[in-house]
């Protein structure tokens, strides 16, 4: 990360748009999950505040859910536009692209979105995802969508 952080302050970077990271894996204990997941973030909690401190970037962090699953082109969320771990399809408007890099779209996208943060998670899964088919329905090229709670999981080109 030191030279990543030198880079950084080269770049003359004032902002930086995170993601919430949870390090959970679904084979893992609650115990096991719980240690990872506190002493990972606390890792990548430091690292953040030292790009504050040392060069003054402002750290934006947002909420990933549905990064992966969401079209950066046209906002249609599916679970089936994410083809493989490197490859992002569009099953609306058939826009492709790497994953990392669509997600990465999202996530910037997301910086001026604000959700309650006293939401439990679950709840801010379901916020996320209304306000997400709501501005695909405005932005969507084919318009041919079923009532809103079909959008996600059924292509909108049918």
């Amino acid at each position: 990360m030191d030279w990543g952080v030198s880079k950084l302050a080269k770049e003359d970077i004032a902002n930086m748009v995170v993601e919430r990271l949870y390090f959970r894996h679904r084979n893992f204990s609650k115990r096991m999950n719980r240690i990872l997941s506190k002493a990972g973030r606390a890792e990548v909690e430091k690292k953040l505040e030292r790009l504050r401190e040392e060069y003054g970037i402002t750290i934006i962090k947002i909420n990933a859910a549905y990064t992966s699953q969401e079209c950066s082109s046209c906002g249609h969320v599916e679970k089936s536009n994410r083809k493989s771990q490197s490859w992002f399809i569009c099953m609306c408007c058939g826009f492709s692209s790497n994953a990392d890099i669509n997600a990465a779209k999202n996530i910037l996208s997301r910086r001026s979105r604000q959700f309650l943060a006293n939401e439990s998670a679950a709840k801010q899964r379901k916020t996320l995802l209304d306000v997400l088919q709501e501005e695909h329905l405005k932005r969507c090229p084919s318009s041919k969508h079923p009532a809103k709670q079909e959008v996600v999981g059924s292509c909108c080109m049918a």
